[in-house]
């Protein structure tokens, strides 16, 4: 939850390529219900066991956020129309939603009228719901390009108007035409030995992913893309219950707690995804749904991924019970829900604008929170540095 608030936010303005400004209704909202998610973990967590009404309670909580986000705009404007404090929240965020309405308006009215001078040229209908794009030439196993290849290789220009390239393919374009890569791809023979390694170690996931989704059935099947996005979800969780398993083993063997190897490795680990995400929406001049993507990803994990295991548990089980929950689980979950608050300060100090410095603040205090993680945790078998209430030695002075 610190790495999404602080570090992925953080990368987020840092990547961005420009000032966005977000809106304040429905960063706040997501604030509203994440501090609610946090406070309820807190308080269940507090006897060191959950039972099953109280995760029960978790996905409910979930429930209540999809449903406000059904009523969003509904609410935003019944706020509005009371005026005063409330008007001031979502002054912003109506604009906004007009200002898009209109745009697709005068989109579809340009679209109606394009289809009518075509039809009136003698032009076929283009097809619905059909996708185009032009191919890039991009030669990336090309040795000794020069300027004219790389030219080629360059990500084509967008039109007017339009979004910015993607980041990760503006990123790849960067770095495969630095100097010093392009000399190292040149004159070592390890980039060669490099590349068979990886692709000795790669080919056992990548021959998995398309024997389990299969290109040629794109053309075949209408519907293949939700095949596709359903074998996806189900390779991320095998996956990631390998980086788990991984990552446990490794605390194990290296006498390091559960806790630091959560907050430090699998954090990071896991997060990835959110931050691409996050980082491309951004580039595109999306504020609002990078900070969204990130709060949101926070409640899902709080609310159902916590929520719907501890449920499982209590139905197979009886009552959820383990060392997670014991000790001292009660100063990171303090611990972020200051940084939440820290979080939505540096929004209204910043106001309400995704900058370079705010970005590099963020990942700062991130740093900070990994360092407390390291000094109050117990290493390879030695006390910990700082003493906290309830961990062993800790003394009130009395």
């Amino acid at each position: 939850a610190v790495f999404n608030s602080m570090t992925i936010v953080g990368l987020t303005c840092i990547f961005a390529g420009q000032t966005l400004v977000i809106t304040k209704f429905p960063v706040l909202r997501d604030f509203s219900f994440y501090i609610l998610s946090i406070i309820l973990l807190f308080l269940f967590a507090l006897d060191e066991k959950i039972l099953w009404y109280e995760s029960l309670l978790l996905l409910l909580g979930y429930a209540s956020y999809v449903f406000w986000m059904t009523q969003n705009r509904k609410i935003a404007r019944a706020m509005h129309s009371r005026g005063g404090f409330l008007k001031f929240l979502t002054d912003d965020y109506i604009a906004d939603v007009e200002r898009r309405a209109k745009e697709a308006e005068e989109k579809e009215a340009k679209k109606a009228a394009k289809e009518e001078g075509d039809a009136e040229a003698g032009q076929p209908k283009p097809k619905e719901g059909g996708v185009g794009f032009t191919p890039t030439a991009y030669d990336a196993n090309a040795e000794g390009a020069d300027k004219s290849s790389a030219a080629s290789a360059a990500p084509a220009a967008s039109p007017a108007g339009s979004a910015k390239p993607s980041f990760i393919r503006t990123l790849s374009f960067t770095l495969r035409n630095s100097k010093s890569f392009v000399a190292f791809r040149k004159n070592t023979s390890a980039y060669k030995c490099i590349a068979k390694v990886q692709k000795a170690f790669s080919w056992p996931l990548t021959t998995a992913f398309k024997l389990s989704m299969p290109e040629s059935m794109r053309d075949k099947c209408k519907y293949w893309f939700m095949w596709n996005f359903g074998v996806s979800v189900a390779w991320i969780c095998i996956l990631i219950t390998c980086v788990l398993i991984f990552t446990t083993r490794v605390g194990c063997i290296l006498n390091i707690p559960g806790i630091v190897m959560g907050t430090i490795v699998l954090s990071s680990g896991t997060s990835v995804p959110d931050s691409l995400s996050s980082i491309i929406v951004a580039r595109k001049g999306e504020g609002d749904m990078a900070i969204a993507n990130v709060l949101g990803s926070n409640i899902f994990n709080i609310f159902v991924c916590l929520g719907f295991s501890w449920m499982l548990w209590n139905i197979a089980e009886g009552p959820y019970e383990a060392n997670a929950l014991k000790g001292n689980l009660w100063f990171p979950i303090m611990i972020v829900l200051v940084y939440s608050c820290f979080l939505l300060i540096a929004f209204i100090v910043s106001r309400w604008r995704l900058t370079k410095k705010l970005g590099f603040s963020l990942i700062f205090l991130h740093m900070t929170f990994i360092a407390l993680t390291l000094l109050t945790n117990s290493i390879g078998g030695k006390k910990p540095i700082l003493l906290l209430p309830n961990t062993p030695g800790w003394s009130d002075g009395r």
